[in-house]
């Protein structure tokens, strides 16, 4: 936990938004009948700003992409897809991202631990 709140702390410092993943997408079902109970959920929609060059990488990132294709296959995608957004996209722009965040505690455990100033107490 001690080596989490250093990341955080040093995250928050330089402005950085930390995304923690625990479990990729369906995974929490896992706990239900297992040692932890979904404390709390929350979910929130944040406008992340992209670049043209940055919104290319992250969809050549995706496993749909990068991940599946060949090189060649990759390759061609990207420069289509550079096409279309110097033709749709301004050079800056957002999208709307869902972000959520489940906290999990122990069973058993009464209280979360408390925080001050983006520090655990």
């Amino acid at each position: 936990m001690h080596r989490l709140e250093r990341l955080l702390n040093c995250a928050e410092a330089l402005g950085m938004v930390v995304i923690l993943g625990l479990f990729y997408f369906g995974q929490a079902q896992r706990l239900r009948d297992e040692a932890a109970d979904l404390r709390t959920l929350h979910v929130m929609e944040v406008a992340l700003e992209f670049t043209r060059e940055t919104w290319q990488g992250r969809i050549r990132a995706c496993r749909g992409i990068g991940a599946s294709l060949s090189a060649a296959a990759v390759e061609q995608f990207d420069a289509a897809h550079g096409t279309l957004l110097e033709t749709i996209a301004p050079e800056t722009f957002t999208v709307l991202h869902q972000m959520t965040l489940h906290v999990y505690m122990r069973k058993g455990t009464i209280a979360f631990p408390r925080v001050q100033s983006g520090r655990f107490a």
